[in-house]
């Protein structure tokens, strides 16, 4: 028992021992370390005293409140007007704004909540642009009204212009368009008849009496010298059947203005143009079989339908084979359905023909989305490489997009340049001189070197 009550404790003195031992070491550690904790220290406490300040309600004089509302109640003016740059805007907006949120409820709708700073809050509606009518909210209501007032005998324009009374619109604008409401016909089959006035046709079989009468023979003279003969029927005939010929006329009613008219006329190369698509061929040897399903195709995409639109494709791919031109319009089809294959069937044009215009068009729109603009600058540009010197139409698309980026990029000069010869290749461009009016011409934050237009622009053109 006494040997092992002083084993214990021998165990007892050694535990106790090494104990101070591990204590001393701590204390020397902490007396080292002694300054970095003073500084952890004094650092935490200044953070502390820094978000307490922050935190405390900071109070404006009364001159400076005073000054503020003035300028709340001629903010609508002075916002329009130019006196402040897109930068004071911007910076405006953010000591306003505390957060926005938005909420895409529908294809057609975006709910819209913006949180000030103040704490009240603003909800609004914003209508959205949608690629085919079926995206609208009310599109089954809509069409039931129209094709009611169609039987009813209205006129496109008119049951269009009480369509948008009632609150519809059409698919990409904030109003109903006769174009809508023609679509709508066409897809139940319904078509409308023209009378032709007593009058024309006494005129027209006055003069096949007067021909016989006096035994004249009718020749053939060229198509521009009886164009403003035939555009009547070129317009009558593109609204009821298909013919590329006719294309430019078809849907081009009296409400839409003589620009946006001579921009359509220029959209399909003449038959014996190089064809659009770069193959070096003329246009009625290499697409114009296939125009028919192209367009087709592309109607049905921007509507939703995707089987009819790649029955089209599947049409075309019959008639032309799968042609780099085929492959894109296919790409186009799926880039409202599938971004991936869509991308796929884009890089397979590509590879058969690297120098194909509308893939590398394409291309670039999608580098530009993703914020490389070097990459959409260089497809922009082997685009207009690529593109016939006579096909003015897609020449100014691209170029129009060309400035678009450039100026997006902080480039405005080039923004200019690129916007001025798009106005050059199709002066009825109304985007491209809105373009070139409100982001150049009468932009205060630019020098007023890159604000003049061009001799060449400035002596030919009316802005």
């Amino acid at each position: 028992m006494a040997r092992h009550y002083f084993a214990s404790m021998g165990v007892g003195f050694f535990v106790c021992g090494l104990a101070g031992v591990i204590v001393g070491l701590i204390r020397v550690m902490e007396n080292l370390d002694r300054p970095a904790l003073d500084e952890l220290s004094a650092a935490e406490q200044a953070f502390e005293r820094h978000r307490q300040a922050q935190s405390a309600p900071r109070l404006i004089t009364r001159k400076l409140r005073d000054a503020l509302v003035d300028v709340g109640t001629c903010l609508k003016t002075i916002w329009g007007d130019g006196v402040i740059t897109r930068e004071q805007q911007k910076a405006l907006l953010r000591s306003l704004v505390d957060k926005v949120v938005l909420d895409r409820v529908a294809p057609d709708l975006t709910r819209l909540r913006i949180v000030w700073k103040g704490g009240a809050v603003t909800d609004a509606a914003v209508p959205m642009n949608t690629g085919s009518f079926a995206g609208l909210t009310n599109a089954q209501d809509f069409e039931r009204l129209a094709l009611a007032m169609v039987g009813d005998g209205y006129s496109d324009a008119d049951i269009a212009q009480k369509l948008t009374l009632k609150g519809f619109r059409s698919p990409r604008a904030g109003k109903v368009l006769p174009s809508t409401v023609q679509i709508l016909r066409y897809k139940r089959g319904i078509l409308r008849r023209v009378a032709v006035p007593p009058d024309r046709w006494t005129e027209i079989v006055g003069r096949q009496h007067a021909a016989a009468k006096h035994d004249i023979q009718l020749e053939c003279v060229p198509e521009s010298q009886l164009e403003a003969l035939v555009a009547p029927v070129k317009t009558s005939y593109g609204k009821r059947i298909f013919s590329p010929s006719s294309i430019p006329h078809a849907g081009v009613g009296d409400d839409i203005d003589e620009m946006d008219r001579e921009s359509a006329k220029q959209m399909i190369p003449d038959t014996y143009a190089p064809c659009w698509c770069a193959s070096g061929k003329k246009f009625k040897f290499c697409c114009k079989p296939i125009l028919r399903e192209i367009i087709g195709a592309m109607a049905y995409a921007e509507e939703g339908r995707k089987d009819e639109a790649l029955k089209q494709i599947a049409e075309a791919k019959r008639i032309a084979g799968e042609t780099p031109e085929v492959l894109c319009r296919e790409a186009l089809v799926w880039t409202h359905f599938d971004s991936a294959k869509a991308t796929a069937l884009l890089d397979k044009s590509l590879a058969a023909n690297p120098n194909h215009p509308r893939a590398n068009y394409v291309r670039g729109i999608d580098l530009k989305t993703k914020g490389d603009f070097a990459g959409a600058i260089a497809a922009y540009s082997r685009t207009i490489e690529s593109y016939p010197k006579t096909d003015r139409f897609h020449l100014n698309e691209t170029y129009n997009n060309l400035g678009n980026t450039y100026f997006e990029s902080g480039e405005a000069a080039k923004a200019k340049a690129a916007w001025e010869q798009a106005l050059i290749l199709m002066p009825s461009d109304k985007t491209v001189r809105r373009n070139l009016a409100e982001f150049i011409y009468t932009n205060p934050s630019l020098p007023a070197a890159e604000r003049t237009p061009s001799p060449f622009v400035a002596k030919f053109f009316v802005l």
